[in-house]
């Protein structure tokens, strides 16, 4: 007897828990973590706030001391996002504003002038505008307004009220009579001011020679014929242009 109470609560105890188990609805059973979902929505909210952060880091991370070495710099987050194939209009939308926003600080405010040439912040500043072009055509391609742009980086004021400020000065000197005369392209530099290399090249450097991979993007200063002279740390030099994707 005593035998047999025993076995029926062990019954009750294991047998009637799992057949309310099995009977109860999904959505009352305890979910384990490996049913949760495995992917994040990639949105092009999410791709605007993932470019502006690498660039934000890649601003941080960058010593260079010349402001067109550290524009160069901040190109190559472009470049890493190309070669994974992770380069969406919403990443390169993030990336591209961050990157002109603190950009036009830096010459309005002279930050890096101790260091820099004359001639390399007027290359600088004449990509600015390049940059500010391809934010509007961006923005156009994806329908994405000033507000909409600036909620997805979720900027808080001033800085957001600064930025929309800044938008608006630069359409102003896009729309001037000047603002499409003597185009980079007219003196034999592309429009983009970069070339990127499609073998590597060799270049000659104060310890020896230096290689540069096939893939690698440049500033472009100046084209002459067959040459082409890049613009690499702090120091120009001559590649031929059937080493660049120039035509």
């Amino acid at each position: 007897m005593k035998n047999t109470l025993i076995i029926q609560n062990t019954c009750e105890r294991v047998i009637i828990p799992l057949v309310l188990f099995a009977i109860s609805p999904p959505g009352l059973r305890a979910q384990s973590p490996l049913d949760a979902p495995g992917e994040k929505t990639v949105t092009v909210a999410t791709e605007i706030k993932r470019g502006y952060s690498e660039m934000s880091n890649a601003i941080s991370d960058c010593h260079e001391v010349n402001l067109l070495a550290a524009v160069v710099c901040f190109e190559r987050v472009f470049e890493r996002n190309i070669s994974r194939n992770a380069d969406s209009d919403g990443f390169m939308l993030g990336a591209t504003i961050e990157e002109w926003r603190l950009v036009d600080v830096f010459l309005k405010h002279r930050t890096m002038s101790a260091f820099t040439s004359q001639k390399d912040e007027a290359l600088v500043a004449e990509g600015q505008m390049e940059h500010f072009r391809k934010i509007r055509e961006l923005q156009k391609r994806l329908g994405i307004d000033d507000d909409a742009l600036l909620n997805a980086l979720e900027w808080k004021s001033p800085g957001k009220q600064e930025t929309k400020l800044l938008l608006s000065e630069y359409d102003s000197k896009a729309s001037s009579p000047g603002a499409t005369t003597a185009t980079p392209a007219s003196r034999g530099v592309p429009e983009k001011g970069f070339i990127t290399l499609t073998v590597a090249v060799t270049i000659p450097v104060d310890y020896g020679n230096s290689t540069l991979q096939a893939g690698s993007r440049l500033k472009l200063v100046s084209r002459n014929g067959e040459i082409v002279r890049i613009h690499y740390k702090d120091a120009d030099y001559e590649i031929p242009v059937s080493a660049t994707d120039l035509k």
